[in-house]
């Protein structure tokens, strides 16, 4: 589902930076997740897939990140997403 709105980016570009982005960071934030949501993997998968969404949309302010900061703001980002 989640290729799905990588393709909706408008560029090849920003596809790449977010395929980039989803395999440097994926497994590190469901393994945040995981412990949020007490090993609950279709919750944690649910919050990954739903934070990588919200960074989509809001790719302005993620794309030009480097990886420490992306992961600070990430994991931020999943741990909202598990307590909704």
């Amino acid at each position: 589902m989640l290729a799905f709105y990588i393709s909706m980016l408008e560029t090849e570009q920003e596809r790449d930076k977010m395929t980039e982005i989803y395999e440097e960071h994926r497994h590190a934030l469901l393994k945040y997740a995981l412990k949020i949501t007490r090993h609950n993997q279709a919750m944690a998968e649910d919050a990954v897939h739903n934070a990588f969404i919200s960074i989509i949309k809001d790719k302005e302010k993620y794309f030009h990140l480097d990886s420490r900061d992306f992961r600070f703001s990430s994991v931020i980002i999943v741990k909202n997403k598990c307590i909704e």
